[in-house]
């Protein structure tokens, strides 16, 4: 349990440091952080910040808990929620976080490299985390 528990701490410090890159000081963008920590971002920026590593803490628990057998039904509801509100929290126009044209404008600027990679990490965990939980369960089903 310990192990994935603190997998999914670094992973979210890591995803959060890379989106207060981004957000350089206010000068950047907020959109990695609404990524990286929704749906803790609805309740705003600081709470993005210091709520992924716990988000990801949480997500590692759930998906542990799975693949030994528990029901898969919190982890892959935690999940779905975080899709669906890091996608609104995105892409919204009302949102605090949405600010696609400049985006745009810093991608067009140089920030490619860190707003790409910070997307590289953020895809490799989901992988990771997924393959986890998909061959847990598997390997649980033909246990049985």
């Amino acid at each position: 349990m310990f192990k994935y528990l603190s997998i999914g701490f670094v992973y979210g410090l890591g995803l959060s440091l890379i989106a207060l890159d981004a957000a350089a000081a206010g000068d950047g963008t907020y959109i990695p952080e609404a990524m990286a920590s929704a749906p803790l971002g609805i309740l705003g920026v600081p709470f993005g910040v210091l709520g992924a590593p716990i988000l990801w803490a949480v997500a590692g628990y759930l998906c542990w808990r799975a693949v030994r057998g528990k029901s898969a039904i919190p982890f892959v509801a935690l999940m779905c929620l975080h899709y669906a509100t890091g996608l609104v929290l995105a892409f919204y126009p009302d949102s605090p976080y949405s600010d696609m044209d400049h985006m745009r404008k810093l991608l067009k600027a140089g920030m490619t490299p860190l707003l790409v990679g910070g997307l590289i990490v953020y895809g490799l965990g989901q992988v990771c985390l997924w393959a986890l939980f998909l061959s847990g369960r598997v390997s649980q089903k033909s246990a049985v």
